[in-house]
């Protein structure tokens, strides 16, 4: 797993598309740049390892160690209408040399919903993927049908996944609380007269809150049948991703809805 910094482009002044296709553009220049470490061992990357316990550096071999032809790719908030973007039919042929994307999650995406350019988002060859929370005080609920919407023409599958209690940060261990960073902050919205249940800015049905803790874990349970089944072919995780079986049921529900192909 790889995480990638996206603070500059998400502190701009580029919104709507032109941020969603400047993040798919940052993915895009991070799997170049694998690819070349893992095809030659050479590149920008070479070298640049460092121990995480003591920030030495660390001489790390990953020369043909990664397969970059089976690549899964997610991304929260913003970073989610870019993962939608760069996995987008129309700009494939964006994408590096050896480098193959088999499966898509968009994390409580904060799409452009006032696009006028829908086909830039239509994604049908890649299975694609949409989680929010029901208490998501950023992103509204149209962002489901929207990605919806990207994938009604899919070859491949599209799920998604709704979480009750969820807000919109606590997928984020940065943007929650307990990580004490400036601008962290619980964005769920309260019900009057209900402590511990919220809602979001649709109001939709109120929900007991989850914990930071509960709400990742769940968020895991869902993200990680999905790259199972389709980075490992690992069809065990069908019951997860079609509805049947809700392994997380004694913390919460979550509603499915899977479109297969």
């Amino acid at each position: 797993m790889v995480s990638i910094r996206a603070n500059g482009i998400n502190a701009s002044s580029v919104w709507g598309d032109g941020n969603a296709s400047s993040l798919a553009g940052l993915i895009n220049e991070h799997l170049s740049l694998w690819q070349r470490l893992d095809s030659t061992g050479k590149g920008a990357l070479a070298g640049k390892f460092v121990d995480p316990a003591t920030g030495s550096p660390r001489g790390v071999a990953f020369a043909h160690h990664a397969d970059m032809s089976d690549v899964g790719i997610m991304g929260h908030s913003r970073g989610g209408a870019g993962a939608t973007w760069q996995a987008a039919e129309s700009h494939r042929g964006q994408w590096p040399a050896g480098v193959g994307v088999k499966a898509v999650v968009a994390l409580a995406p904060a799409y452009n919903l006032v696009t006028e350019d829908m086909a830039a988002h239509r994604i049908t060859r890649t299975p694609l993927a949409v989680v929010r929370g029901t208490c998501d005080g950023q992103v509204t609920k149209e962002v489901v049908p929207f990605a919806a919407g990207a994938a009604d023409r899919t070859e491949s599958g599209f799920y998604q996944f709704e979480v009750h209690g969820a807000d919109h940060g606590y997928f984020n261990t940065r943007w929650s609380p307990q990580s004490g960073q400036v601008g962290s902050r619980d964005d769920a919205f309260p019900v009057d007269g209900h402590p511990g249940y919220c809602t979001d800015r649709d109001d939709a049905p109120a929900a007991g809150q989850l914990t930071e803790q509960q709400q990742r874990h769940v968020g895991t349970t869902c993200i990680d049948a999905f790259f199972r089944r389709y980075l490992l072919g690992d069809t065990t995780v069908d019951p997860i991703l079609t509805g049947r079986l809700h392994p997380d049921s004694d913390i919460t529900t979550v509603d499915v809805e899977a479109t297969l192909r």
